[in-house]
């Protein structure tokens, strides 16, 4: 009997201290802001001594919501150079190194597609490389732009026309002496690449047997740096249509570790490929840069 009193006395006792803490709890607001759940967690070790509580589910969603709000606010291709951006603080040898390289070029221009084109790549700080001419002599002042834009400058020709440019070396390098002419008074420097119309092996000049076995000798002689491509967009015969150049821009560009793509900014339908690409490359941790002296040689074979 007097056993069972003295567990009725314990218990009384426990119950007055539970008892006054509560009082205390209440009346002084000791950690009464804290849920039950908080302290079985301490109990389990789920939660560090003195971190406080958790993030509710709640919270986490509200978090990614206004995330998601902001990006849309900001807008995904801000985003998205922001993070290109970044990228770029590595040399061309070491981007070139890690490989997933492309350099955009444009041919024949500038014409009066140049200028969207241009808008485009400094929406996404995209430089590229632009081989042009003297066709469209009322956009010539766009070389000059392309150039304080900090995009590459190359010769192509002066007159795209393949029977006088290559009717001899002397032919050839008397054009390309025009439009490094007119690339000086655009721009206040003279060119050090050099891309030949058609390509480096090309067929339509065979008429002149051997010229271009000579000429890309002697271009690079005289110090200039001839570049010819990896990836063909197809906008110069294959297709009109913009899906068929993205098509194929991505295919060979998946091909290569470092892709120099040719398209021609004389047509429309091929400047409405380019913001695709480069959002595409973009999201696949591809780097777009300029060609520049140090980039790396791509030459076709030659077939004359």
């Amino acid at each position: 009997m007097r056993a069972w009193l003295s567990v009725l006395k314990g218990i009384m006792a426990v119950g007055l201290v539970m008892a006054v803490l509560g009082i205390l709890f209440v009346d002084f607001g000791v950690v009464t802001d804290v849920p039950w759940e908080y302290f079985e967690q301490e109990m389990q070790g789920s939660t560090e001594l003195g971190s406080g509580p958790s993030e509710s589910a709640t919270e986490i969603r509200e978090t990614k919501e206004q995330d998601s709000q902001n990006a849309e606010e900001t807008g995904s291709g801000q985003l998205i150079v922001e993070t290109y951006t970044a990228e770029l603080t590595l040399s061309e040898q070491q981007l070139i190194e890690r490989g997933k390289v492309i350099y955009l070029t444009f041919d024949d221009g500038p014409t009066r597609h140049t200028a969207e084109l241009l808008d485009i790549l400094a929406k996404y700080n995209v430089k590229a490389t632009f081989f042009v001419t003297a066709e469209s002599r009322d956009y010539v002042g766009l070389i000059g732009r392309a150039k304080e834009e900090g995009h590459t400058v190359g010769i192509h020709c002066f007159y795209h026309d393949y029977r006088t440019v290559y009717a001899s070396e002397q032919a050839y390098f008397a054009d390309m002496q025009m439009i490094d002419d007119l690339i000086f008074e655009q721009t206040g420097e003279r060119a050090e690449l050099v891309r030949f119309p058609g390509g480096s092996s090309n067929q339509v000049s065979r008429f002149n047997k051997g010229i271009m076995t000579r000429l890309t000798r002697l271009v690079e002689e005289k110090g200039y740096r001839y570049f010819d491509w990896n990836v063909l967009s197809g906008d110069a015969g294959e297709t009109r249509e913009t899906a068929k150049i993205i098509q194929n821009i991505k295919e060979g560009i998946l091909k290569k570790d470092i892709a120099v793509v040719l398209q021609h900014d004389i047509y429309d339908y091929s400047i409405a490929a380019v913001e695709e690409i480069i959002v595409w490359g973009m999201e696949n941790g591809y780097v777009f840069l300029p060609l520049t002296m140090d980039s790396p040689t791509i030459h076709h074979p030659i077939a004359n």
